[in-house]
């Protein structure tokens, strides 16, 4: 498994400083940002700190107004995913994130979304929102292709809450796109998957009857062809 604090490039100090702030706020969400590779904590401002955070500190804005953050930081209670405000927090400060994930004041896990890093595609750990098997399509088509598919804000209970997720990322990519039967498919073909009749999952054909698949709560990988076939519903292809 990837361990991802290893792709981060900063120094171990300011990693264990971001560590120890979190289990320090715990159960509350802490937050902070990074500037030259050091971490500068902040009161979390929420008025659902356990919850949610926010920043109101003048010296978090005069970073950002300057471009000098490199990552704003914050930190979950046990919950081992970006949330959909998460994203559209992300997206809207065009700053990268990293979330550290506390279960009963001690670090569980950390992990990031929104930057430029490069990850292998085989050997990612499950973080819904954050490497997924959305962000791994996403990835592979810009590193092979320089296309740039969306990556769209999203609930982990997108398929209870009725938002109809892939549908709508269909919808935006079939200009894009030409529609393919699963028994039509070739290399670098994307694969949606339907489970209950509403799709949930996509991956990538390579070649020889191997998928690139990130299936949730597992590592990504290859997995033959004939995995999950039956509820392979339809391609897409580059025009």
């Amino acid at each position: 498994m990837i361990d991802l604090k290893t792709y981060l490039e900063l120094p171990s100090e300011t990693i264990e400083e971001i560590i120890k702030h979190a289990e320090s706020e715990f159960p509350r969400e802490s937050c902070g940002y990074i500037v030259d590779n050091k971490y500068v904590a902040c009161i979390n401002s929420s008025e659902e700190q356990e919850d949610s955070f926010v920043i109101e500190e003048i010296s978090f804005y005069k970073y950002y107004l300057d471009k000098k953050i490199q990552w704003i930081v914050h930190s979950h209670n046990n919950n081992q995913c970006a949330s959909k405000i998460d994203m559209k927090k992300q997206r809207g400060m065009e700053v990268p994130f990293i979330i550290v994930n506390i279960k009963y004041g001690k670090l569980s896990d950390l992990f990031f979304f929104g930057s430029n890093i490069k990850l292998p595609y085989i050997g990612r750990p499950f973080y819904f929102g954050c490497t997924d098997c959305l962000t791994l399509v996403k990835d592979y088509y810009k590193d092979k292709f320089n296309m740039a598919l969306p990556n769209p804000p999203r609930s982990i209970n997108f398929n209870e809450v009725g938002d109809k997720l892939f549908e709508s990322y269909l919808e935006e990519q079939l200009k894009k796109f030409d529609l393919i039967k699963k028994e039509d498919i070739e290399e670098d073909d994307i694969l949606f998957y339907q489970w209950n009749n509403q799709i949930g999952h996509v991956g990538i054909y390579i070649n020889k009857n191997k998928v690139l698949h990130h299936f949730v709560n597992q590592l990504s990988g290859y997995y033959p062809l004939e995995y999950k076939y039956k509820n392979l519903f339809f391609a897409f292809r580059r025009k």
